[in-house]
């Protein structure tokens, strides 16, 4: 059903749609989820239908279902506990 599913013997999981991204240790990356131009840290999880764009993701930060951060941005932002996120 998923054949492009990933699994990394670090413990990452990559289930989602994802581009030219640097992705640390037990790393989560749901279904569904778009992560483009990222640098996800250890422990991060990208929720099913999620979509990231130019963006840090700090240690342990969840991004929920249906998220939509810097879609538009061309400059870099950092995630991290301080974040609000917009859903569709």
């Amino acid at each position: 059903l998923f054949p492009y599913t990933t699994l990394f013997r670090s413990g990452s999981v990559l289930l989602g749609n994802i581009d030219s991204c640097v992705i640390s240790p037990g790393v989560f990356i749901d279904i569904d989820a778009n992560v483009t131009s990222c640098v996800l840290m250890e422990g991060a999880r990208v929720e099913k239908g999620a979509s990231v764009n130019n963006a840090i993701i700090a240690p342990g930060i969840v991004i929920p279902e249906g998220a939509e951060v810097n879609l538009e941005g061309e400059k870099v932002v950092l995630v991290d506990r301080r974040w609000r996120f917009n859903h569709e």
